[in-house]
């Protein structure tokens, strides 16, 4: 008898997995070596020299936290205790009643992303619908990040996802579609909402739009799922946080997604939180164990690190400071670049806008807010800027806007202005 045995088959029924478009794109400008290459992909904030940008705050809180010699010890699996409560009140406020009361229920999470998947995964459990037979189906505006769609899914939503126009033609908020699919949805619906600097148009509604949408979430019993990524670069801290801060005076039921990847710049220390607001202080004990449940099986505890260092920029009030005022800066420099594109696009180049056909098409871009502009560019106009100028962006014609500055501006907009007219 042989005893050749044949390689296991178990898995050739596998099929290679969709690429993620933006990691083939980071890889692609990884591989190019010209010199004068830019990269307007990925959400990571740039410095003059197009390296992911670090906080100095962020410095002195490592050189704080390198002196108090913590340990590699395995840590709660619900996080960093400090962490979780600075977290909550740099969302929703230092007076917030909501935290006084006991009624939110906060986790430390692998950064945003992990906030959303384990907050998808809470809902699917354990939120219903009017109908017991019936899943609550879950709705997000579009265009919109591009993980929410398969996250959801993944969380067992596969067949109850429905979209809606977050923008019009003229590329202002749509608001008379957002309010028709509120108004339209089953009751106690889930509406996907980001709290700031929206991905990938930059535009966010304003205080008037929130509040008649927390009335339409309300009147339907709609819940809220905020992700907010960005806050403190879009404004201030506390005004990017104003509708989830509105949702929750007006006792709205909401869970919100939170990430210290880009306002402290802490992008592979993955440092998120989650947090939801609850009835009653034992109901948000209880919901804190289940969120502990859901963190012990997918990750056991979210990195240290990162929370650690998050927390000092928190819990320190002088650091605290410098940090909402360092933030305030980069905030400046972002509108300081929108300006000058906007300048070059339309009064240097005089470049029609690839949506509108027309020069004033370009005027979005002094209206966005955060780290992204939403151009228009079709996917052959960006494949075009990359294979012709070395300029890199994704597909759906999104760019970072602090991927820009003193060195490339005109050379990027020059680069824009040869794909738009050659296209025709």
């Amino acid at each position: 008898m042989s005893n050749t045995r044949t390689k296991p088959n178990s898995f050739s029924d596998v099929p290679a997995a969709p690429v993620d478009p933006m990691f083939v794109l980071k890889k692609e400008y990884d591989q190019d070596a010209y010199p004068l290459k830019v990269d307007l992909g990925a959400g990571v904030l740039r410095d003059q020299q197009g390296a992911c940008y670090e906080l100095a705050v962020v410095k002195e809180a490592k050189r704080q936290l390198e002196e108090l010699h913590l340990s590699h010890d395995y840590r709660p699996t619900t996080g960093n205790e400090a962490f979780r409560k600075n977290a909550a009140r740099l969302m929703f406020g230092d007076q917030c009643e909501t935290i006084k009361a006991g009624r939110i229920a906060s986790i430390q999470t692998v950064a945003g992303t992990g906030a959303c998947r384990i907050g998808a995964v809470f809902l699917k459990k354990y939120w219903s619908s009017t109908s017991s037979s019936t899943p609550p189906s879950v709705h997000i505006g579009t265009p919109t990040w591009g993980n929410y769609h398969p996250l959801f899914k993944h969380a067992g939503f596969e067949t109850s996802i429905e979209t809606y126009p977050y923008l019009d033609t003229s590329q202002d908020i749509d608001l008379d579609s957002v309010l028709t699919a509120l108004n339209s949805a089953p009751d106690r619906s889930i509406f996907v909402f980001q709290g700031c600097c929206h991905n990938p148009t930059g535009r966010d509604y304003s205080m008037s739009q929130w509040t008649q949408i927390a009335e339409a979430m309300q009147a339907k019993g709609h819940f809220a799922f905020f992700d907010t990524a960005y806050q403190g670069l879009g404004h201030s801290a506390p005004e990017d946080a104003w509708a989830v801060r509105h949702f929750t005076e007006r006792n709205i039921d909401i869970l919100v997604c939170q990430s210290f990847s880009k306002n402290a710049g802490l992008y592979s220390e993955r440092v998120g939180a989650l947090h939801v607001l609850c009835a009653t202080p034992s109901i948000a004990n209880n919901v804190l164990d289940q969120l502990r449940s859901l963190m012990r099986w997918e990750v056991s505890s979210a990195p240290a690190y990162g929370a650690e260092l998050a927390n000092i920029l928190m819990s320190n009030p002088a650091l605290q400071a410098r940090w909402q005022t360092e933030l305030g800066t980069i905030r400046q420099g972002i509108a300081s670049l929108r300006k000058e594109f906007h300048r070059q696009m339309t009064e240097y180049f005089k470049t029609p806008s690839p949506r509108t056909g027309t020069v004033d098409g370009w005027d979005h871009i002094l209206k966005e807010n955060g780290l992204f502009s939403w151009t228009g560019l079709t996917a052959a106009q960006t494949r075009s800027l990359i294979d012709k100028h070395h300029v890199y962006l994704p597909g759906n014609g999104r760019i970072n806007v602090s991927g820009l500055n003193a060195t490339n501006i005109t050379r990027v907009a020059e680069a824009f202005n040869d794909v738009i007219k050659s296209s025709m």
